[in-house]
């Protein structure tokens, strides 16, 4: 967490790009849960034969009929995907194909829109956090007296300044537009998780206490075994660099 903190502080003077960033993340997220939800439920429903309709429905005559009666449900579900209902299913299943194959177009071109543009602003942040990285590294060390020179191997400086860094722009590669997406993929998750059932969801969070307790430990072993690499890597590089230049 101490990490991400710093990185934070690199983060700031960038706040324009990552808040467009971040808005196209919400976008994303938005488009995706719309693609996910009329895609997996109002097709199953369309392609759904007439008597599982009305065994569905149970036995209501006309369609308005099912839409008021789940209305009156106390379910939010419910209500929610009967008021949708409403709007895109209509009495001949071939305009209501034809209406949710656009809706799935838009959702999908709008959801891939996002996706881009909200990585292409995210990306040109974390080059120029890497850039502001090597000049504040090569900076310090024109400032560091000779004495430190004589106590350090030229190789370990020259490790750190590409290879360390390298490591950092990796992570930033892997986790930079994580940090933004992931959180809000989890809330919007957990919400319709929680309105289609409050009690599976509730017993979803027992297990996370246990899988968050694996993944901190994977994460720490990672960590002190990428650091190893990093420091065996400054020994190559100093002995090789050392062997040349003798």
């Amino acid at each position: 967490m101490k990490l991400y903190l710093r990185i934070l502080r690199y983060i700031r003077p960038y706040w324009k790009p990552v808040s467009i960033g971040f808005f196209f993340t919400v976008t994303f997220v938005f488009f995706n849960a719309i693609s996910v939800w009329v895609s997996a439920d109002f097709v199953r429903e369309l392609f759904t034969n007439d008597n599982t309709v009305q065994q569905q429905t149970a036995d209501d005559s006309s369609r308005e009929q099912w839409i008021s009666s789940q209305l009156q449900s106390q379910r939010t579900y419910d209500k929610l995907k009967a008021t949708i209902s409403a709007l895109l299913i209509q009495d001949d299943k071939k305009d209501t194909l034809r209406l949710v194959c656009i809706i799935i177009f838009v959702s999908f071109f709008f959801k891939n829109i996002s996706n881009y543009l909200h990585r292409l602003f995210f990306y040109y942040t974390q080059m120029k956090i890497v850039v502001q990285l090597r000049n504040e590294l090569q900076s310090k060390i024109l400032r560091l007296p000779l004495s430190f020179f004589h106590k350090q191997h030229t190789g370990a400086l020259t490790s750190i300044v590409f290879n360390d860094v390298h490591g950092i722009q990796t992570v930033l590669d892997s986790s930079f537009v994580k940090i933004f997406l992931s959180p809000l993929q989890v809330v919007t998750y957990l919400i319709v998780l929680i309105l289609i059932s409050w009690k599976l969801t509730l017993a979803t969070f027992i297990l996370i206490p246990v899988s968050g307790y694996i993944i901190v430990k994977i994460g720490q072993s990672m960590r002190r075994k990428s650091r190893r690499v990093l420091e065996q890597i400054s020994m190559v590089v100093t002995t090789f660099q050392e062997s040349i230049s003798a």
